[in-house]
């Protein structure tokens, strides 16, 4: 959460020394408000942001995002709809793949991302952390569905690229407390709040150690989920 709120203020810096033709400064300020939560805010960079651009696709992305976010489904629907013909743009089918999966289409949205990863691999130079999200995204989306071991999949293969993304960690910590594993889930979780405390992993670390007998361990990561959501800036942590 730390290096959401540093884009945010070096976004903002730049945008108070020079706000017109600073396109990439609003799509960093968008982007680092809705991965805050602050939707609302976000919604109003991200129209100015297409102002500036009309026919940027980009913008028009993160417009169609913060809608949905914000459960406004027909406006987002209406923005979402002219970028189906940009489905194969890496930052485009991730946002086409959630709408595919609120329409009750899973299997579409599996595919978009599946071909969104594949394309990602084949580009030179693409961040690591970038290719094992791709993962990250499949592995949620099997998980959800209740594909377990299609899900266990794709979170090894992203953490064969980034060892210790802490978001894989957390998956492979949820994945293991569903099938009943709580010391793996206790492994993993522990590994994952060693690179950022997230609340969500915090409580499943209180679970899994109420489950075997360890009342005073699970004390200790409840009342550090709570510290964790209290010291985050803006609105309350969705989990807690």
């Amino acid at each position: 959460n730390g290096d959401l709120v540093q884009a945010e203020t070096s976004a903002r810096r730049s945008l108070a020394l020079r706000s017109g033709r600073n396109s990439e400064a609003y799509g960093v300020l968008a982007s680092s408000l809705i991965s805050q939560h602050r939707f609302a805010e976000a919604l109003e960079v991200s129209r100015t942001l297409l102002a500036t651009d009309t026919t940027s696709v980009a913008a028009r992305g993160l417009l169609g995002e913060n809608l949905f976010e914000l459960g406004r489904y027909e406006e987002a629907g209406k923005v979402l709809g002219t970028l189906a013909t940009y489905k194969n743009e890496l930052g485009i089918a991730p946002r086409l793949a959630r709408w595919a999966e609120l329409h009750g289409n899973p299997e579409e949205a599996r595919r978009l991302l599946r071909a969104a990863k594949d394309a990602a691999e084949r580009r030179h130079g693409m961040p690591r952390e970038q290719l094992a999200w791709f993962h990250l995204r499949l592995g949620d989306l099997a998980f959800r569905y209740g594909h377990l071991t299609e899900a266990e999949g794709e979170l090894e293969a992203g953490l064969a690229i980034e060892p210790e993304d802490p978001r894989l960690l957390a998956a492979v910590a949820r994945l293991a407390a569903v099938r009943g594993d709580w010391p793996r889930a206790t492994d993993f979780g522990e590994r994952a709040i060693a690179h950022a405390l997230d609340p969500a992993t915090l409580g499943l670390l209180h679970d899994a150690y109420e489950v075997r007998g360890d009342r005073e361990r699970a004390e200790e990561y409840y009342h550090a989920m709570a510290l964790a959501v209290l010291r985050q800036p803006g609105p309350f942590h969705r989990a807690w």
